[in-house]
């Protein structure tokens, strides 16, 4: 059975990679309306979530080495720009893996241009619904060039089906802060939550 999930983990990772092999920059890099639930079913299987996933003998290193950017499936990013002393920056990063009903969520810190840091969490995989609701609520897929922010960048990527978004701050409407700041609490409540190993 596992074998199966890393099979099909593979597929959809070289299908997202062939899909966002012409974008401005690979996520890694830092820089339609959606069915949530009907895409995270086709990314994870969770009708069978592992029972004791806390016995599970693997380290914080293991999850940080599978989450490959193949396997992302959600990216929430933001970073102080412009600034003299260097650039703060934060990634919370969602991952495809081989335990049921979970999800790899990475953080990467780059605290006043230090060298980026990273830790990794094990969540539900009801993370990435929660974001996509996120995304339908402010209709971010559907922002145009609008008012945007100075001092300060917020990016999210993700597919859906055949499309790729890539939505900044730079193109948000009016309450556009209020989207960003729920995926943020999103993210934030399942690192809070999340399976540390």
């Amino acid at each position: 059975m596992k074998s199966v999930f890393k099979v099909f983990g593979i597929i959809l990772g070289v299908m997202m990679m062939l899909h966002l092999f012409g974008c401005e920059k690979p996520i890694s890099n830092k820089d339609n309306d959606v069915n949530a639930n009907a895409e995270v079913n086709n990314i994870v299987n969770k009708n069978e979530p592992i029972a004791d996933v806390e016995s599970l003998d693997i380290t914080e290193e293991d999850l940080i080495n599978s989450a490959i950017g193949d396997n992302i499936v959600f990216d929430y990013y933001e970073a102080v720009v412009a600034t003299v002393g260097g650039n703060d920056s934060e990634e919370y990063v969602l991952y495809t893996c081989d335990y049921n009903g979970y999800l790899i969520l990475i953080r990467y810190e780059t605290p006043d241009g230090e060298p980026e840091k990273s830790y990794a969490r094990l969540v539900p995989a009801s993370t990435f619904d929660d974001c996509m609701k996120a995304v339908k609520k402010y209709k971010m897929t559907k922002w145009k060039d609008e008012i945007g922010i100075n001092g300060k960048k917020y990016v999210v990527r993700f597919s859906q089906g055949d499309e790729y978004y890539r939505i900044t701050s730079e193109s948000m409407p009016e309450n556009g802060m209020d989207a960003f700041d729920a995926i943020r609490n999103i993210m934030i409540s399942a690192w809070g939550a999340g399976i540390k190993k």
